[in-house]
């Protein structure tokens, strides 16, 4: 990747780090292909967009598409050559809908933790900062 856009730095580069821990195709419903109408954009890829919509700190789905669509790196690092294979915004918007639906984000987050923390002790220490004998 860097050979086509250079070295991959700030945010870029803490998107893709979190995209390396995070098990997106794990935590994503399963949505079945004989339905009717048009053929579902492929999720995991939307997933992973809205990943750089909180990591990039980007405020909304237009912001989002906009950018996509102006910036070849992030471009690049969701999968899309083209301009041509950006999705609408209305696709953006069905995917995010179903996502916050099927409670992805808590999800994908305990997914997280489950691997990060796979063998490990979690341990807290908490204190009762109440004044005594008041």
């Amino acid at each position: 990747m860097d050979a086509v856009l250079g070295p991959v730095t700030g945010r870029y580069k803490k998107h893709l780090l979190a995209l390396e821990m995070l098990p997106v195709e794990r935590v994503l419903p399963c949505v079945p292909n004989c339905m009717p109408g048009r053929p579902l954009k492929h999720r995991a890829t939307l997933l992973r967009a809205f990943l750089a919509k909180m990591v990039i700190y980007i405020s909304t789905t237009t912001a989002l598409v906009e950018r996509v669509l102006s910036d070849p790196t992030l471009r690049c690092l969701r999968g899309w050559e083209g301009l041509r294979d950006v999705p609408s915004e209305a696709t953006f918007s069905r995917a995010f809908r179903e996502f916050a639906e099927a409670d992805l984000p808590p999800r994908l987050h305990a997914a997280l933790l489950e691997e990060g923390y796979a063998n490990q002790s979690v341990g807290h220490f908490s204190r009762d900062a109440t004044a005594k004998g008041a």
